[in-house]
């Protein structure tokens, strides 16, 4: 998971779902509406539980369909280097890692993230 520099989100039992985009993989930009749907459930919780957007800091193509998406509200930290994307990680609260989501997001596993906020 990539280090994201001075963040603490959630609490209690809740945490944040961070969610890694990188612009080199077509599957990326496919995550873009999961990401919207996301964006507004992280919005309207009421359990604390808080969505991140990571993506390398000079992947334009990324910026590019944050902002195009209207994605500019969340929180975003551009890292000089992402790990393999998409990937989605469930952090808790106290930071341990309690899930793992790597390659394009099955609707399955979406809806499942979606009702977690």
């Amino acid at each position: 998971m990539p280090r994201i520099p001075a963040f603490h989100y959630g609490d209690g039992p809740f945490g944040t779902y961070v969610l890694v985009l990188g612009g080199a993989c077509p599957s990326c930009t496919e995550e873009v509406d999961f990401c919207r749907r996301a964006a507004v459930a992280a919005k309207r919780t009421t359990k604390g539980t808080k969505l991140v957007v990571v993506y390398a800091r000079g992947d334009r193509r990324i910026q590019g369909a944050l902002k195009q998406n209207g994605l500019d509200v969340l929180d975003t930290v551009a890292l000089d280097r992402v790990g393999p994307t998409p990937a989605m990680y469930f952090v808790d609260a106290l930071g341990s890692v309690r899930g793992v989501w790597r390659g394009l997001l099955s609707i399955t596993d979406q809806e499942r993230i979606l009702q977690a906020f």
